[in-house]
């Protein structure tokens, strides 16, 4: 019995199907298999397979149909043109008999399903490369199944095997702590229910014991307003947490080191306004931290300190060369003056631009004092070891020079009978016995001067010391005819001893006198001056005067003289300078050949 065929149901069919007799002819097919053919109507009726199918395509339809004739059922994908792709169906063509009528080929364009796939397995397989590369892995959670699905950088996370398989149950246990726990379950069972998104940084212990912090996000799938379908990521962010924790630990050590330091220490931004400071910043100038920051040195320092401090900053940042060792001094609300040394560095971003300053100042005030003491103690050693070396040419030079005539004259008075001879060497040693007690005066007298502490200075109206030292010269200064002039201010007052103060301007005096000039009557003028920080006492005359400058080691020397007169002992001006000294004042000379020279004793002001 034949199969009866419905030629107009066939054509209308919204599928490509053909009809194939057994002996490979087309009975009928549907207007889309036409039309993907390029049949018009019914053109395609009655035609052989090799007339439809051409070349190495012919001979493989030749064999699916003998195949299919056979009753095995064939099906393929071919190209049919560039980026297009079919699926056919070759299926045996039964009567209601059971009987094989022929062939029943259905095709259709799977195309855009090929895309589709290709799409999603690409983009999955992206998904799982940049999940490995990023370390980000991936879950999801199917709200119908009630699974869990972690992608393999997840499982590594949670260092669990590939094989592991994650439940509700078992993964929350991987959170540190109950607490933890229980956050999480809530977070996703809200996600389930309300559809939120969230993303939460927690500590787990993996399932090596291994603790970490993992960032976990996830975003609901909906549809048909129902969430069907949690998805997320988990990532491992050990590394960065402890690294921030390691970074915080560093900075509070860092700036307790820094609040611990003696100096002060302070960033300044491009405007030179403080950004940070340390303790010690703080304290110098007796602000906050909160009074300080965002202020500059206009607003913290006299303004002409300010533009000095301020020319400094610009250099810096300008030149990206540091200022170092700079020492400055300042003085504070109290009127203290205090000394600083300073640094200045150009402190640069990652591109290597300036961004600001990093400043460092250590108080150097004690260190400065101290050099101060050390200065005037290396100066009173100096003049010590200077009268050491004048004792010791007393002692090796004098006293011995002495000693060696004595013994000199003892030998010869010995061996001599002459009476006359005799009465002549002990002339020579009474001589040498009265230089020997002179010459140990002396010593003793500078002796005196230098141990007697209990001597005080004390206030001295100086005109009267003046005429009081007048008066004993008074003689000689009447028998010598000499003019003497005194201009001194009789309400200026010094602090000095009597006896040290009289005996200077005595000696000041006598030395006029005993160098005057032959040819010329001697003027003795006798002045005072002051300033803001001296007293001045000069006692000028016209007499002989020296060459200062050849006899500037000589000055004050003991022994020392510049004249060949025969009083001349070099030991009055040794003896005034010590006494000068102990009194706390300096003794000055200068002088010209045959015009005369001025002697001054100098006080400080007020004292």
């Amino acid at each position: 019995m034949k199969a009866t065929i419905n030629s107009y149901s066939i054509k209308e069919l919204p599928i490509m199907m053909a009809m194939i007799n057994t002996d490979g002819v087309l009975v009928e097919a549907t207007k889309k298999w036409a039309k993907f053919y390029g049949f018009k109507g019914d053109s395609f009726i009655g035609l052989h397979l090799t007339e439809i199918f051409k070349g190495e395509q012919c001979e493989q339809q030749k064999e699916i149909f003998e195949d299919v004739l056979k009753g095995i059922h064939k099906q393929g994908i071919c190209d049919h043109k560039e980026h297009q792709y079919f699926k056919w169906d070759f299926s045996p063509w039964l009567s209601d008999d059971m009987e094989l009528l022929g062939t029943v080929l259905k095709i259709e364009d799977i195309t855009q399903e090929l895309q589709t796939n290709l799409k999603y397995d690409k983009l999955d397989n992206l998904l799982n490369i940049q999940s490995e590369i990023s370390k980000v892995g991936i879950w999801e959670y199917d709200m119908f199944s009630k699974t869990i699905t972690w992608s393999k950088t997840t499982k590594d996370i949670y260092d669990v095997p590939l094989d592991f398989e994650p439940t509700v149950e078992n993964f929350i246990k991987f959170y540190d702590g109950e607490e933890a726990k229980e956050s999480m379950k809530n977070l996703y069972k809200t996600s389930a229910e309300i559809g939120i998104t969230w993303h939460k940084t927690m500590k787990i212990n993996s399932a090596k014991g291994v603790k970490k912090h993992i960032i976990t996000a996830c975003r609901p799938i909906t549809q048909n307003k129902k969430v069907v379908k949690l998805v997320g990521t988990v990532q491992d962010v050990s590394e960065q947490v402890n690294a921030k924790i390691q970074i915080v630990e560093n900075e509070k050590l860092l700036r307790t080191l820094i609040d611990s330091l003696p100096a002060s220490i302070y960033i300044k931004d491009l405007e030179s306004r403080k950004v940070m400071i340390n303790q010690q910043e703080c304290k110098f100038f007796n602000k906050t931290e909160e009074e300080i920051l965002g202020k500059n040195d206009f607003d913290l320092f006299e303004p002409e300190l300010a533009k000095i401090l301020r020319k400094e900053d610009l250099d810096v940042m300008e030149s990206k060369e540091p200022m170092l060792g700079k020492r400055f001094t300042y003085r504070n609300a109290t009127g203290e003056s205090l000394s600083f040394l300073t640094s200045k560095l150009p402190l640069l971003d990652i591109k290597g631009r300036v961004k600001g300053l990093i400043g460092i100042s250590l108080d150097i005030s004690d260190v400065v004092s101290k050099e101060a003491e050390l200065q005037e103690l290396i100066k009173v050693t100096a003049v010590q070891n200077k009268k050491l070396l004048n004792f010791a040419h007393i002692v090796s030079h004098n006293i011995r020079s002495h000693s060696a005539n004595f013994t000199m004259l003892l030998n010869f008075l010995n061996i001599e009978s002459d009476g006359i001879e005799k009465q002549r060497l002990m002339d020579m040693l009474t001589e040498t016995a009265s230089k020997l007690s002179e010459t140990l005066e002396h010593l003793n007298e500078v002796l005196e001067i230098n141990a007697n502490l209990k001597l005080e200075n004390e206030p001295i109206n100086l005109y009267e010391a003046t005429i009081k030292a007048l008066n004993n010269l008074r003689t000689q200064i009447l028998d010598s005819d000499i003019n003497v002039k005194v201009t001194i201010d009789d309400t200026i007052v010094v602090q000095a001893v009597p006896q040290y103060l009289e005996n200077i301007i005595t000696q000041f005096i006598s030395n006029s006198i005993k160098y005057r000039h032959p040819d010329k009557p001697l003027v003795i003028d006798i002045k005072s001056s002051i300033t803001e920080s001296k007293v001045l006492l000069n006692v000028t005359d016209n007499g002989l005067g020296f060459d200062i400058y050849q006899h500037q080691d000589k000055l004050f020397g003991m022994y020392k003289t510049f004249h060949d007169n025969p009083d001349a002992k070099g030991i009055g001006l040794f003896i005034a300078k010590n006494q000068a000294e102990a009194m706390g004042a300096k003794l000055a000379v200068c002088s010209e050949i045959n015009e005369g020279a001025t002697f001054s004793i100098i006080f400080k002001h007020g004292e």
